[in-house]
């Protein structure tokens, strides 16, 4: 233990002495360890820190059910079989999780509805969670147990303090629940805000209570619906591969007493442990962050090996002092120690450095608010705790120890006749070795970093790179959703109607429309269509098929081309066979060399399903991700429209363009909006163009990341090729100035030094191809990765060739400065210095 204490002294006052040495190895780690700090931070408050207010998760599992390998949604009364029949699950809960609109009861505030996060729950649900109350109490068996269930609601702390500001009085309350009354008789704990990590809820409501837009008794008491995602706790000792055995048998059991018709393969369960990150992402959100740590792993690599590269030209400058010591009786291993005490120290206090770094990084990221729906409240911890701590403390010391070691031998393996001699040689070709696999290391991590930062680059869809089809600039969305209403089709028909029809009559709005989603907002309505007398394609059922629907003025709204007949109108009524308007890629394929215009196709199978006429044809417009990420490069797929005033959904979204410099006219559409409908809450009017940048917003900040390590790759590699460049060619100054005295000229020598530099990146680089094609087959097929890469090619020759000549330039200037500087010695003051 003294001997260890006298090697941490000698360290530290050995790196103080060198404070110039020291403060650039430290931050070049700094930078690598923070940023494999900041991520790992992210993941911890993801995926492994507890989340607040839950008292009890020990053998807590999701149970759903498995269609096709994929999760699916369970029935309410499967739910309830389970709950008070199943011998391995001690108690389950079901919910769902919408947005609600919370209002008071008074005359005078009913008119101020708030949107918020809701849970649609069993009363079961906070004794599952083992929560308790902040204030008041949770819902009682007798009183939230459907089909009884009482007018009752549970508030979340934050709704508490801002809409209620904190008063105990608001236990007894009547509140409005999409406008039914119901009374508050709890607060929820002030961290807690429900099971999902990020997602903090707002009013818990018990489930069949029968608001608008809650789930229906028709919903509810349907075994075979998919409605309800449900939490459980497992009986102790029971594992969750019997448990997956037992519930898929009584499950099929018990739909067979009551429907009948279930064999052993048609009703299966999957049980997974519970997670604050939901399972369905699970896999994906623990394949984003471990591809993430292992290219911040590969910055990492580079930093170290920078530093590895200055420890090895110190110890050739301190070889003097290595030789006397190991003369004087010291042995190479306690010398070995001691230099690797001096570089787990060092790495050390750049671990610290790495954890500040983190900090601020974690802080930024929590304070960064893109554009969201009003009604989703974020909430995050990603403060550094123990684990991050030890994470950092590790990967510093475990970096120390890698990339510190072989300096540490090759420094103590020294001749020491010749390292005693004043001005002796100390180049060795052991050493020289070394530091040519340290530029190929770093040329081919380099490559690697560059490549993945490509893809993501590259694969940013870039609206104004090609022809969406239609025109954001200047357009505003509102959402409105009928349902917190509970208005009939008919009556919701008449309302829309009658809203668009005054809003587009306002002096300082230009045009309105309503669209059932937002352009690239998730993924349209798909299906298959068929044209009698057509065969599909390849035996399938029928022609793949997005389908978006809108009202009639959706297309001068948005500037989408009408390319031949007409848009929907007057005409189109809900008594009318249903009409559409096709793209123009649809028409060509189904209906080729012809005009498609009166021609009909069938949703489902040809004269069988529902019958859709033809009356115009637009331009090819993208209208979801998934579309764009497919047609890039490729075909456009099959599109077509429907008109709102024969589909009709309760959920629709307003887009309204203002006049050119009156962007107070959007005041005036809300104010139309609350004088139709004062209980109907109205989200607060968003550019169309933040929204569309918050749909794209993972691949942007994928992309900056990764772009970010690949710059710092870059810098770092061409900083670490120079570095050893210039102690090769301090090191042959010797040879350099015998050469030039018999008559070398200066080209000869830049000529020697830039092939000898160059031989080691170039080797790197050729190993990086290989190891990058690898990394990149990995992230397009990785899950929640490739999503984001959407159609990138794992071998792109752009991106490839980019980067070799990017990296190519860098290292030939890296080795050209330093060889440049040799060639231009004066061979007289060289050799009269040796």
């Amino acid at each position: 233990m003294d001997h260890w204490r006298q090697d941490v002294r000698y360290a530290v006052r050995s790196l103080w002495k060198r404070p110039a040495f020291t403060v650039v190895a430290v931050v070049t780690l700094a930078v690598g360890i923070g940023a494999n700090t900041t991520i790992f931070s992210v993941a911890n408050g993801l995926l492994l820190k507890p989340l607040p207010g839950l008292g009890n998760t020990e053998r807590l599992v999701e149970v759903s059910r498995n269609v096709d390998g994929r999760f699916s949604d369970m029935a309410y009364p499967v739910v309830a079989h389970y709950r008070e029949s199943s011998d391995v699950v001690e108690d389950m809960a079901a919910f769902a999780m919408m947005p609600l609109a919370l209002s008071d009861n008074s005359e005078t505030d009913a008119s101020d509805p708030q949107v918020v996060m809701a849970l649609n729950t069993t009363g079961n649900y906070f004794d599952l969670l083992g929560v308790r109350p902040l204030l008041g109490r949770f819902f009682a068996a007798e009183e939230a147990n459907y089909p009884r269930v009482e007018p009752l609601v549970v508030i979340g702390y934050e709704v508490w303090q801002d809409r209620f500001d904190g008063d105990p009085a608001v236990l007894g309350r009547t509140v409005r629940i999409n406008d039914y009354p119901v009374r508050v008789i709890g607060v929820a704990p002030a961290d807690f805000g429900g099971h999902v990590v990020a997602l903090s809820v707002d009013v818990f409501v018990p489930l069949g209570l029968p608001a608008p837009g809650l789930r229906t008794p028709e919903s509810l008491d349907n075994p075979e619906s998919g409605s309800m995602e449900t939490l459980a706790r497992l009986e102790p000792g029971v594992s969750r591969s019997e448990a997956v055995q037992a519930l898929s048998i009584e499950g099929r059991q018990y739909l067979n007493s009551v429907v009948g018709g279930y064999d052993d393969d048609d009703y299966l369960i999957r049980v997974m442990a519970w997670g604050p990150v939901p399972a369905t992402g699970r896999a994906g959100v623990m394949a984003f962050f471990g591809i993430l740590l292992f290219l911040v792993g590969l910055l990492l690599a580079l930093a170290s090996t920078n530093v590895a590269g200055m420890l090895l030209s110190r110890a050739l400058q301190r070889s003097r002092e290595i030789a006397v010591r190991l003369s004087l009786g010291a042995s190479r291993r306690r010398l070995v120690r001691q230099m690797l005490t001096e570089t787990v120290v060092l790495f050390l206090v750049a671990g610290a450095a790495g954890i500040l770094l983190a900090f601020v990084l974690t802080n930024v990221m929590v304070a960064f608010r893109p554009p969201m729906p009003e009604w989703i409240n974020l909430r995050l911890d990603l403060a550094p705790d123990w684990r991050v701590m030890l994470f950092a403390g590790g990967v510093a010391t475990l970096a120390a120890i890698v990339f510190g070691l072989a300096p540490a031998l090759q420094a103590t393996r020294t001749d020491l006749v010749s390292a005693l001699k004043e001005g002796a040689a100390s180049t060795a070709p052991a050493r020289t070795r070394l530091r040519s696999v340290m530029v190929a290391g770093q040329m081919a991590t380099s490559l690697v970093l560059l490549v993945a930062a490509g893809l993501f680059v590259r694969s940013i869809p870039a609206l104004d790179g090609y022809d969406s089809g239609w025109r954001s600039e200047g357009v505003y969305v509102i959402s409105l959703d009928l349902e917190y209403l509970g208005l009939d089709r008919e009556t919701g028909q008449a309302f829309y109607a009658d809203l668009l029809e005054r809003v587009r009559s306002l002096p300082g709005i230009e045009q309105a429309a309503y669209d059932a989603k937002l352009p690239l907002g998730g993924r349209s309505s798909f299906g298959t269509i068929n044209v009698a007398g057509l065969e599909p394609p390849d035996d399938a059922d029928g022609y793949n098929a997005y389908l978006h629907t809108v009202s009639p003025t959706y297309f001068e709204t948005m500037d989408v081309t009408l390319e031949r007949g007409r848009v929907f109108d007057r005409r189109d009524t809900p008594d009318r066979e249903w009409v559409a308007v096709i793209n123009r890629a649809m028409a060509g394929r189904l209906w080729p060399g012809g005009n498609a215009v009166g021609e009909r196709f069938y949703l489902g199978a040809a004269g069988e399903g529902t019958p859709v006429e033809v009356i115009g044809i637009a331009e090819n417009a993208i209208h979801d991700l998934e579309t764009l990420n497919a047609v890039v490069g490729t075909s456009p797929p099959n599109f077509y429209y429907l008109s709102t005033t024969q589909r009709y959904s309760a959920d629709e979204k307003l887009y309204v363009r203002p006049v050119p410099g009156r962007i107070d006219a959007l005041d005036d559409v809300r104010a139309v909006i609350r004088d139709m409908a004062p209980s109907l809450p109205a989200t607060a009017a968003t550019s169309l163009d933040d929204l569309l940048g918050l749909f794209v917003l993972p691949q942007r900040i994928a992309a900056w990341v990764v772009g970010m390590m690949g710059l710092l790759g870059l810098l770092l590699g061409a900083v670490g090729v120079y570095g050893v460049t210039a102690v090769a060619v301090s090191q042959r100054t010797h040879e350099i100035g015998v050469r030039l005295a018999l008559g070398a000229c200066a080209g000869d020598v830049l000529g020697l030094m830039m092939r000898r530099g160059l031989r080691a990146p170039l080797v790197g680089m050729g190993v990086g191809i290989v190891v990058a094609t690898a990394v990149a087959m990995l992230l397009v097929s990785a899950p929640g990765i490739g999503g984001l890469l959407g159609r990138a090619s794992a071998f792109d020759p752009l991106t490839l060739g980019g980067v070799l000549a990017v990296l190519g330039s860098v290292a030939a200037v890296a080795v050209l400065v330093p060889s440049r500087r040799a060639s231009r010695m004066d061979p007289a003051v060289t050799l009269r210095s040796e």
